[in-house]
């Protein structure tokens, strides 16, 4: 397993003081591996009583220290309350012992854990009080759909970050290198991006109760202005949209809400059919999926009594009581509030994960069978960020984690119907998703799981996981692939057939199976750098 550090943002901490015990110069907070160390100096203080020489916290710290030679009683760790910190607070405790008769130090530093997002301090008997708060969506957040790649090899990514503003992100070296811009700053969740077979894009996401999206018709290089593809929708759960693209780049999207599942179309954005519109019901969330033959899926947890359901334009059709049953989510666990449904679908057989109240579960059914689909709990200990990824022979991974634990957990299976032992995926992320798509067909996994990542100190990651491939099956090959500008590179997984194009100069680069029929005019150039590679040229 390898992994990249693709960006990294820090929380914006605020200090609101009051008080004139002592003044207080400047508060810089520092992050250092697992803590936060924050280092205080101080302009002046009183001569103050032991009685009232103390600097109290609300929350046990870690570790403190005198960086400026003042005398000051010992330093130490401890966790018993004190008097002043008692009465003042009613919970706290001593950062300084309670006995001296020295000043408070011009300087000194004390720790906290990274996943700390706020504290109080209060110094002297009147108390100069600071009140410390950081605004954690300055760190990372990673939705679930926030990667994939396109036919000419680039993997492309969106996320949250440096105060929920909109970034996205590419790599043309399959990850070794990255490189980012932010596309808008503002408050926007549930970022996600789509690719498609012209290696165009669409990222989406919430902006307040609107569902927006924004299109790249040149890979990535320049984005057009936002467009809305559902508005005034009662978003009140996190990860609110999901979007696929089919074989014919036709995007497919599911937004929700308290009560409500849209489906809505690139035919016609912000022209939604309700899939369910049940006020007697509520919902947790919605994951959309797209099969090998264009079928649209969409599954939800946490409506029909906490059952997970689905419902397919192939199948039932969309609206009130159209849906089919999976499984009984109210036996495996109940609603918990942290609910995540994932859905992976390969030839045909279906495999979803979700978790709630401390587990995680899995189900799988095929198309024919998915009325009597199968479901059991799969781990008893972990029940967030659960994702679910298959590859094309039918290998799965289960991923989950569990906050403030900045760890994710894996179980493989073979059948898609048995997981093995628990590994530990990584240390370094609790949020995550996978490249798994069926379209472009490049986003099917076969020997790689690729993922985006994200921990709680505001580092993004991109990773891979080795798993099992024999290579075996029959790959479907892509329908014509035809491009008209810039140097293009056909990679062994494209098996693109390239028909009559006018490249006008550019260079074209096979570095794998595939075939060009067509004419390279304006001096463009043909590098052979595979293998079975079919080549007719003609001048003319």
């Amino acid at each position: 397993m390898a992994s990249t550090l693709i960006d990294t943002f820090e929380p914006k901490w605020n200090f609101n003081i009051t008080g004139d015990d002592v003044t207080i110069e400047s508060i810089t907070p520092l992050k250092q591996g697992d803590n936060w160390r924050f280092v205080v100096k101080i302009a002046e203080s009183k001569n103050l009583t032991s009685a009232d020489a103390f600097v109290c916290s609300e929350k046990n710290i870690l570790f403190s220290r005198n960086i400026s030679n003042v005398l000051i009683p010992s330093l130490k760790e401890t966790t018993s309350k004190n008097k002043w910190c008692s009465q003042t607070k009613g919970e706290g405790y001593n950062i300084f012992s309670e006995k001296t008769d020295k000043d408070i130090p011009k300087e000194f530093s004390f720790t906290l854990p990274i996943s700390e997002n706020s504290f109080k301090l209060m110094i002297g008997d009147n108390s100069t009080t600071v009140d410390a708060s950081a605004d954690n969506t300055a760190l990372t957040y990673v939705s679930t759909n926030g990667i994939c790649r396109t036919p000419n090899g680039m993997i492309h990514i969106a996320y949250e970050g440096g105060g929920a503003d909109l970034w996205y992100g590419n790599s043309t070296d399959n990850g070794s290198t990255w490189s980012t811009v932010e596309l808008a700053a503002g408050t926007f969740e549930s970022v996600g991006i789509v690719c498609k077979s012209d290696n165009n894009l669409m990222i989406y996401y919430e902006n307040s109760n609107d569902i927006d999206g924004r299109n790249s018709d040149d890979g990535g290089a320049t984005w057009g202005s936002a467009f809305t593809i559902e508005d005034d929708i009662n978003l009140v759960y996190f990860d609110e949209a999901d979007c696929e693209a089919d074989s014919n780049d036709k995007i497919h999207c599911v937004c929700y809400g308290d009560h409500d599942v849209f489906y809505l179309t690139s035919d016609a954005w912000d022209s939604s059919t309700d899939v369910q519109d049940d006020d007697s019901d509520d919902l947790d969330n919605c994951d959309l999926t797209i099969a090998e033959d264009d079928c649209v899926y969409i599954s939800c947890i946490g409506v029909a009594n906490d059952d997970l359901v689905v419902w397919s334009d192939c199948l039932n059709g969309w609206g009130n009581g159209k849906d089919i049953f999976i499984g009984d989510a109210a036996n495996y666990g109940g609603r918990g509030g942290n609910e995540l449904i994932s859905t992976s679908i390969r030839n045909d057989t279906f495999y979803w994960t979700y978790g709630a109240f401390g587990s995680t579960y899995s189900c799988n059914a095929t198309k024919d069978t998915i009325s009597s689909a199968s479901c059991s709990e799969v781990n008893s200990d972990y029940d967030q960020h659960a994702q679910i990824v298959s590859n094309t022979e039918g290998y799965s991974m289960l991923v989950y984690g569990q906050e403030p634990t900045i760890q994710l957990y894996s179980q493989n299976s073979t059948d898609g119907y048995t997981y093995d032992t628990i590994n530990t995926f990584t240390t370094s992320c609790i949020r995550m998703n996978f490249v798994d798509h069926n379209y472009p067909t490049v986003g099917r996994p076969t020997d790689l799981f690729e993922y985006l990542c994200a921990d709680n100190s505001g580092n993004l990651y991109f990773g891979n996981h080795t798993i099992p491939y024999t290579g075996d099956e029959e790959e479907e090959e892509e329908d014509s692939c035809t491009y008209s500008s810039g140097d293009h590179i056909y990679q062994c997984a494209d098996n693109c057939n390239v028909d009559s194009v006018d490249h006008g100069g550019n260079n074209i680069i096979f570095n794998g199976t595939g075939s060009f029929n067509g004419s390279l005019d304006n001096y463009a150039n043909l590098d052979i750098q595979g293998s079975n590679c079919y080549v007719s040229l003609w001048t003319g």
